[in-house]
């Protein structure tokens, strides 16, 4: 990867297991060597973290004026940390390459240079062009289900669809989910059954606050053939080709 924008939450999001929707990046696009660009959804979509995240290829023109919007040739001397240490919970946004990054709060301190601030704007309107402009990645991705209680609210339940158990994906609540890891699924006809699962799961109305449709799922057997009784949230994504091991992105 040669260049990245993304904004990442220390907060966690809304339910145990979820954090692995926000793993991407809350808001983010990545460009490689080869102008090969991956884009999650634009916030302004109510089910971003559910959205497939996009991927496509900068035409020269397109590349040539990110770099120029991204003011790629000020990196050198604008790199640092424009945060003010007091907002943990808040997104923190980065810019960065394989040299380093430059960060900022919900806002840039304000010793932070003047294009550093222009540019954090204008990387926001970059991502929601290239996501518009780019088609849903074919990779693998990652799954984790948490059980749901008998006294948890009325979730639409939908069918498991792959032949792999629900539970045998459950998170562990024992291990921090900034850790990541949840589970990789790569079979073919796997990755076609879960991503219509996802295709269903956009059909489903938001309940606020949001942004979760709140559906559960509920394997119609279980391990031993007996009907299945017990409710999972699963928690669903696409993977990236440079995330790590753990399906983390790794910054410089």
């Amino acid at each position: 990867m040669t260049f990245g924008y993304a904004t990442f939450v220390n907060a966690p999001f809304d339910e145990p297991g979820s954090r692995l929707l926000l793993e991407p990046g809350l808001r983010s696009f990545y460009v490689d060597g080869h102008c090969q660009f991956w884009a999650t959804s634009p916030m302004s979509d109510g089910y971003y973290p559910w959205q497939p995240i996009r991927t496509g290829t900068l035409t020269a023109a397109q590349a040539q004026q990110l770099a120029a919007d991204a003011g790629y040739d000020q990196w050198p001397a604008g790199r640092g940390d424009y945060t003010d240490g007091t907002q943990f919970d808040a997104p923190f946004t980065y810019l960065f390459d394989r040299d380093g990054k430059t960060s900022c709060a919900v806002a840039c301190r304000p010793d932070a240079p003047a294009f550093v601030a222009s540019m954090m704007t204008t990387m926001r309107d970059w991502h929601t062009t290239l996501y518009a402009q780019g088609t849903p990645v074919t990779t693998p991705m990652r799954a984790r289900s948490v059980e749901l209680l008998l006294n948890d609210p009325p979730y639409t339940v939908l069918p498991w669809p792959l032949a792999t158990q629900v539970e045998a994906i459950e998170y562990d609540p024992s291990v921090s989910e900034y850790l990541g890891d949840a589970p990789l699924i790569t079979d073919p006809a796997d990755l076609v059954k879960l991503r219509q699962l996802r295709s269903d799961v956009l059909a489903l109305p938001l309940v606020p606050p949001g942004p979760a449709p709140r559906f559960a799922v509920r394997q119609v057997l279980d391990g031993e053939g007996n009907l299945a009784k017990m409710r999972y949230r699963v928690f669903f994504r696409d993977t990236l080709p440079f995330e790590n091991e753990h399906g983390l992105i790794a910054l410089p």
